[in-house]
């Protein structure tokens, strides 16, 4: 289970998260990550994933994110 300040590094992928505020610090109602990309990130094929009954909203700090919905 995540909890607040620990690192996810998932390096190998180009990406390190941290809990900023875990499941547990908001009553069950969200998970909040710093997502951090590092160079080199493999982008161009990025890991395909779902949350049918979530929702996901993104603050970028920096550079540029492209997302798709469904097929756009």
């Amino acid at each position: 289970m995540a909890v607040k300040n620990h690192i996810l590094d998932m390096s190998p992928l180009g990406m390190v998260f941290t809990v900023v505020k875990s499941k547990k610090d908001t009553d069950g109602k969200s998970l909040d990550l710093e997502w951090e990309l590092l160079p080199k990130c493999n982008m161009i094929d990025p890991l395909y994933h779902v949350h049918p009954e979530a929702i996901e909203t993104y603050h970028i700090l920096e550079g540029e994110m492209e997302v798709y919905i469904k097929d756009k």
